[in-house]
């Protein structure tokens, strides 16, 4: 039963209120409340998390990953593609201010790397929403070694809580995708939410672009190698299409 419910409050991301009042479970707040934190207690402990979130240390498994994103996708030599996404959070009681990302909600900006086969490889969730994902990757390892764990920060139990909750979900995604279980087909509204996404992320793409983006008042250089690079290798590509 403490399994079924963290799943239903994951799944939903409801409040605890509404999971502990569905006909399914029928229990109260207060237990949801210790069944999400028992599981994904349970879910972050380093010989449950490390089992299924791993980065690839030994040489060769890093060659067979390579091998795998070549095999799919014919760009050589990728280990890992990495992205940002905003997981909300409800308002938090410290530093308020640091959480409130552009789109006007409270947020952890989590960076999640994974392998050509979509299972996560490495999470990060320990990043306030108000930061711009250059400034993440600036101050992220993974922008020298690619490898990184969720770390605990300072902020208060509330906003560890959640974090160990993206951790857990990573877990969970892990566990289904390499059972390859099926995909449910995304509900009409989930579809018009995702192509809203899809759009307001090129429009925030064609908008960084255009602009020079500055840390501290000094120039980017990382950012602009890296659209040299990048632009170096749609050429390379195209060339060789």
């Amino acid at each position: 039963m403490k399994l079924l419910i963290a799943l239903s409050f994951y799944a939903t991301g409801s409040y605890q209120s509404l999971v502990g009042q569905s006909a399914f479970h029928n229990v109260s707040q207060a237990t949801v409340s210790r069944a999400v934190g028992q599981v994904t207690k349970a879910l972050n402990d380093p010989t449950i998390y490390h089992k299924y979130v791993r980065f690839p240390l030994e040489q060769q498994d890093r060659n067979d990953i390579k091998a795998k994103f070549y095999h799919k996708f014919k760009i050589p030599g990728v280990l890992g593609c990495i992205d940002g996404t905003h997981v909300a959070i409800l308002r938090p009681h410290v530093h308020e201010e640091r959480y409130f990302n552009r789109k006007g909600y409270h947020s952890l900006n989590v960076m999640i790397v994974c392998d050509s086969d979509l299972q996560i490889m490495c999470v990060d969730a320990s990043i306030p929403g108000a930061a711009h994902d250059s400034s993440v990757w600036q101050s992220n390892p993974l922008s020298q070694h690619l490898i990184s764990l969720a770390g605990s920060g300072g902020d208060g139990s509330f906003l560890l809580g959640d974090r160990q909750i993206v951790n857990a979900c990573c877990v969970l995604h892990n566990i289904a995708n390499r059972a390859k279980n099926p995909v449910l087909p995304l509900l009409p509204e989930e579809v018009v939410a995702e192509n809203l996404r899809q759009y307001q992320v090129q429009e925030d793409l064609r908008a960084e672009a255009e602009t020079v983006v500055t840390i501290g008042g000094r120039v980017n250089r990382d950012l602009l190698e890296g659209r040299a690079m990048q632009q170096a290798l749609v050429n390379k590509l195209w060339a060789e299409r």
